[in-house]
């Protein structure tokens, strides 16, 4: 089965655009603090940390960072998921179409004018999405992210961690350090809010390809990631295990149908994710059947 082709746009940001940052706080208070401290506040149109943490101890604590900085603090009613809390972010916000967002997880720190040079490269590509070389581990020695493919045969995402010279398109990419035009975020309507966390990147990913618009990688950004810095000591959670395999299969369902994801390929991906939790130090049963729930709701449920 073929994927979509990438196709060029026209309707990218321009080296005029305002770049609006959006962080999404879920207990991160002392993560977001270190993100605002590595940025330059004065070169973004606008920023915005929207707390989904529903916890007066958690809302003080990330009042206290954000103060005397030019931060916009929006609080969910409830713990939304990553998705709604992005669009709600985003919502708050005044924006034209030719400006950019910036979505940034709590546990990331780019480097110094990562937002300018990502900016720059896709006006100069015509790029309405673009994502900078993640790194991680100590001095940003590993390579987590420098390109994205949504693989159609397996039914899973994939990420290079490959170093990369050249600008890479993609039809995935990651959102842990996602920039669009908000031309092309309105027009696809954000993220998608009923998946609550995961594949919500992916999901946007397949949309905008499908519309035409070009996704790209650029080398001269780079944003280190602090990756599994928010998991506890009791590795990955059922809800982890839960929504990776609901969500997958909801999104791959909706666009390829039933029977593409009951195909051998698709039943293996699903399979390796639930045997996974043989790795886990604890509560190995608990997220098994976490999975499992997962894997029925995703493939059956309306």
């Amino acid at each position: 089965m073929n994927f979509y082709q990438m196709q060029p746009s026209d309707m990218g940001p321009n080296v005029d655009s305002r770049v609006h940052l959006i962080i999404v706080n879920y207990f991160s208070s002392e993560m977001v603090e270190q993100l605002l401290s590595a940025i330059d506040p004065a070169y973004f149109g606008s920023i915005c940390v929207v707390d989904n943490s529903v916890n007066a101890t958690e809302a003080f604590n990330l009042k206290s960072c954000c103060n005397g900085k030019p931060v916009s603090i929006v609080t969910a009613p409830d713990n939304i998921g990553f998705g709604a809390a992005v669009n709600l972010g985003a919502n708050s916000l005044v924006m034209d179409s030719s400006d950019v967002l910036w979505i940034l997880n709590p546990d990331t720190l780019p480097a110094v004018d990562c937002a300018e040079n990502l900016l720059r490269t896709m006006v100069a590509e015509q790029a309405s999405f673009a994502s900078p070389v993640i790194t991680t581990g100590v001095g940003g020695a590993e390579i987590w992210f420098s390109g994205g493919v949504i693989d159609s045969k397996k039914g899973r995402t994939e990420h290079s961690h490959s170093p990369v010279e050249d600008v890479v398109c993609c039809n995935f990419l990651t959102g842990a350090a996602l920039m669009v035009c908000v031309s092309a975020w309105r027009q696809l309507n954000g993220f998608r809010e009923d998946l609550f966390m995961y594949w919500e990147d992916a999901d946007l990913s397949i949309r905008a390809a499908k519309a035409g618009f070009k996704l790209i990688v650029d080398p001269g950004s780079t944003v280190w990631h602090a990756v599994g810095a928010t998991s506890s000591q009791e590795g990955r959670s059922s809800l982890f295990y839960y929504y990776m395999q609901r969500n997958r299969l909801i999104v791959l369902r909706e666009e390829f149908g039933l029977i593409y994801c009951l195909h051998p390929y698709r039943m293996r991906e699903s399979l390796i994710m639930s045997l996974r939790v043989v790795r886990e130090p604890n509560g190995g049963f608990a997220k098994f059947g976490a999975s499992i729930r997962g894997f029925a709701a995703g493939l059956f449920a309306a």
